[in-house]
């Protein structure tokens, strides 16, 4: 029960640092001109839309993938008894109908 707390606070996390870290890149990428202008055909959009979204996904998994690598002892051990416990529970009717 652990893991699933575990994976819920780490999605969350990123979600946090994803939503901080897009409105930096997209102000950048406003500034840099890494935008799309919209050229009154194809293009539907009335003002130039920011193109560098990627760089915001990249920042923060970059950062979540360096946070599960500090943090991958406390996360081996909750795996560890995760594991042990699913083991210990799924070999107990087993090992019952064994020794009867």
């Amino acid at each position: 029960m652990a893991l699933i707390w575990f994976f819920i606070a780490f999605f969350t996390l990123a979600m946090m640092v994803s939503l901080g870290i897009t409105p930096i890149v997209r102000s950048a990428a406003l500034r840099f001109g890494l935008v799309d202008e919209p050229d009154g055909r194809r293009k539907l959009h009335a003002k130039p839309i920011p193109v560098a979204g990627g760089v915001a996904v990249l920042i923060t998994s970059t950062i979540m993938i360096a946070a599960l690598f500090v943090f991958a002892d406390p996360i081996k051990s909750i795996l560890k008894s995760e594991i042990a416990e699913r083991v210990s529970i799924a070999s107990s009717p087993c090992a019952r109908s064994w020794s009867d």
